[in-house]
């Protein structure tokens, strides 16, 4: 096993959360697309940036989900490939979206998600 160096005092919290809102934003505009390969990619690598925050048995669903996930987006690429359309079959933009519903609750809770305090918010409420 990898001897690993003292951590250093550096944050990278910054960085991190800027990564996490770059992959929802491009889900979000995949999803509207009906992009299903960009939305499920993206969903991954806001998996991947989150997987620290979770327990290892949430990892493990999230993963076994996107396994068994691959078939479905890559049969729903072959066919819009044929057509020439986007299109995403109702089952599977189903799936996809308690994924992202998921992985949002997920960045909520893991503190990452900054808040916005605005005017527009408090009119919201």
């Amino acid at each position: 096993m990898a001897d690993f160096k003292e951590q250093t005092d550096f944050n990278d919290a910054v960085n991190h959360i800027n990564r996490v809102n770059g992959l929802f934003n491009f889900s979000n505009l995949s999803k509207i697309e009906l992009n299903v390969y960009g939305w499920f990619h993206s969903l991954i690598g806001v998996f991947v940036e989150l997987s620290t925050y979770m327990k290892e048995d949430e990892v493990a669903q999230y993963i076994d989900f996107i396994e068994k996930r691959l078939n479905d987006v890559d049969g729903q690429i072959k066919k819009n490939s044929k057509t020439g359309k986007n299109e995403i079959d109702a089952v599977l933009y189903s799936k996809l979206l308690r994924f992202e519903l998921s992985l949002r609750q997920t960045y909520k809770k893991s503190g990452l998600q900054i808040r916005v305090t605005s005017e527009a918010e408090k009119l919201l409420r």
